[in-house]
């Protein structure tokens, strides 16, 4: 389950850069 939290926090970083 981290890894997954980890996983979707990265997501997020990466969809907010990119906005």
């Amino acid at each position: 389950m981290c890894i997954q939290l980890n996983t979707y926090m990265h997501t997020y970083q990466e969809m907010s850069l990119e906005v």
